[in-house]
C-alpha cells in the first residue's frame, strides 16, 4: 500500500506537470531519487518567467543589507529571551485574574524552567534545520509534508539573503516551539495534579507525544515569537490585492510598492501589545489571554 506521502508526492507530481505528461523517463527519474531530490526535481518543474525573476532580484536586492539580517536575527533573539519572562508574569497575574474570571489557574511558574529547558533541547536541531533552508532553500517541514513552493528563480548566491532570513526563521521557530511544547506539558501534567515521578512522567510522555492542542498551540506561539503569526480574515484580503496580477503575464506591480506586509504588520500589533495601550486592549479579552496582555503590556512599559 502506498503512504500518505507518496500518495501526496504524486498529487504534486501531477499538479506540476501541468498539461505535460508523466512520461517513461519522468517517471525513471523520481524512482532513482530520494525525498529531497524529489523534492528539488518537482519544484524545477515550474519554470520561472521573466518577471518572477524580476520579483526574485528585486526582493534580494532589499534583503541584501547585512543590517537586514542582523535585525531579524537580533529581534527573534530578543523575543525568545523574553518569553520566559513573559512567562512568569502571566503566572503571577493569574492569581489575580483567575479568581476574578471564576476559573481555575491555568498559568504556572513552573513553566519557565520547562521553557528554558526546552530552548536547550531544541537548539541542536534549530541549527540543523536552519542549515538545510540555507543549503536548499525550503524548509524541512514542506519536504516532510510535501508542500510544494515555487522554484527559486536563480542559485545559491542570488538568493543567499532571502536563503539567510528563512534560516534564521527555522532556528528560532524549532527552538521556540521545543520550549513552548516543554511548557504545555508542564501545564498539562500540573492541570492533572500529578505528584512525584508520576508528574515528571507525563511530562516525558507529553513532550514525546504531544495532543493536536499542545501542536496547534506551540505553533502559535512560535509564530508569534519570530513575528510570522497566521493573518487575519482582513490582512488575507489585503494580501490579495497586493498579488494581484496583470493577466498572465505573472507581473504583480503593487508587490513592488508593498514588498513586505506580513512582517510589518505582526511587529506593529506585538509593540502595540508591549505597549501601556496593551493593558485597554486586554479589557475586552477573557480566559488566560488576559493575564497574558497584562504581562505583555507590563514587560513593554518596563522596557
Amino acid at each position: 500500500a502506498l503512504k500518505s506521502n507518496e500518495i501526496k508526492q504524486m498529487e504534486n507530481t501531477v499538479k506540476m506537470l501541468g498539461d505535460r505528461e508523466i512520461t517513461i523517463d519522468i517517471a525513471q527519474k523520481l524512482s532513482s531519487l530520494d525525498d529531497t531530490q524529489k523534492y528539488q526535481f518537482l519544484r524545477s518543474l515550474n519554470r520561472p518567467k521573466v518577471s518572477e525573476y524580476m520579483e526574485s532580484l528585486f526582493y534580494n536586492s532589499l534583503l541584501s543589507g547585512p543590517s537586514t539580517n542582523i535585525v531579524n536575527f537580533g529581534s527573534n533573539a530578543l523575543n525568545m529571551l523574553l518569553t520566559p519572562i513573559r512567562k512568569g508574569i502571566t503566572a503571577g497575574f493569574e492569581t489575580v485574574v483567575a479568581p476574578l474570571q471564576q476559573r481555575a489557574k491555568i498559568v504556572y511558574p513552573g513553566e519557565i524552567g520547562q521553557y528554558i529547558w526546552g530552548l536547550s533541547q531544541g537548539l541542536t536541531d534549530g541549527v540543523r534545520k536552519a542549515i538545510f533552508s540555507l543549503q536548499y532553500g525550503f524548509t524541512p517541514e514542506q519536504l516532510t509534508k510535501f508542500e510544494l513552493s515555487k522554484s527559486e528563480v536563480g542559485g545559491l548566491l542570488m538568493n543567499l539573503p532571502s536563503r539567510l532570513m528563512i534560516a534564521t526563521d527555522r532556528l528560532f521557530y524549532h527552538i521556540n516551539w521545543t520550549g513552548e511544547l516543554n511548557s504545555l506539558a508542564f501545564r498539562k501534567a500540573k492541570q492533572e495534579a500529578l505528584q512525584g515521578k508520576e508528574f515528571w512522567g507525563k511530562i516525558a510522555e507529553l513532550v514525546t507525544n504531544p495532543t493536536d492542542e499542545m501542536l496547534k498551540m506551540a505553533e502559535n506561539s512560535s509564530k508569534y515569537n519570530i513575528f510570522r503569526k497566521e493573518p487575519g480574515n482582513f490582512m488575507k484580503r489585503l494580501y490579495a490585492i497586493r498579488n494581484y496580477e496583470m493577466g498572465q503575464t505573472g507581473i504583480r506591480p503593487i508587490r513592488y510598492i508593498l514588498p513586505f506586509m506580513e512582517t510589518p504588520m505582526n511587529i506593529t500589533k506585538y509593540g502595540f501589545e508591549h505597549s501601556p495601550l496593551g493593558f485597554i486592549s486586554a479589557i475586552k479579552t477573557k480566559g488566560i489571554e488576559t493575564s497574558e496582555q497584562l504581562a505583555k503590556a507590563t514587560i513593554g512599559s518596563i522596557v
